[in-house]
């Protein structure tokens, strides 16, 4: 019952707010439009001025879809060799770590077995 009567207070608050913004904004927006008008009558020559400059300056005069594609390729596939090198070397460190593990175990093996005979001979 709490939470209802908070979330309408909350939104009376947010729409007063609202109307108390667009009641300050109301002159601002007025005079965009007016504005706007003035420069619609005159927005079909500036378009077309502008399309002229563009088609004149032709950005993408050198542009080739397919040396593009071929660019991104290449730099996929570097970035895939250098994450298949680094996965390479984690996994040559695994194994050295494993190896060591191997050993140290064996070791202590070794001197479990030369304890165990050392026990049984004086029996």
């Amino acid at each position: 019952m709490n939470y209802e009567l908070f979330f309408i207070f909350l939104v009376f608050i947010s729409l007063f707010g609202l109307t108390l913004i667009l009641h300050k904004k109301i002159p601002i927006l007025k005079k965009l439009v007016r504005l706007r008008k003035y420069l619609m009558r005159d927005e079909k020559s500036t378009f077309l001025k502008v399309k002229e400059q563009i088609e004149k300056l032709n950005p993408f005069r050198g542009f080739s879809l397919e040396i593009f594609l071929q660019k991104i390729l290449t730099k996929i596939r570097i970035i895939a060799l250098k994450i298949e090198n680094i996965a390479i070397y984690l996994i040559q460190k695994l194994r050295i770590r494993i190896e060591k593990r191997k050993n140290i175990d064996k070791y202590w093996r070794n001197i479990k077995m030369k304890i165990k005979k050392i026990k049984k001979k004086p029996a």
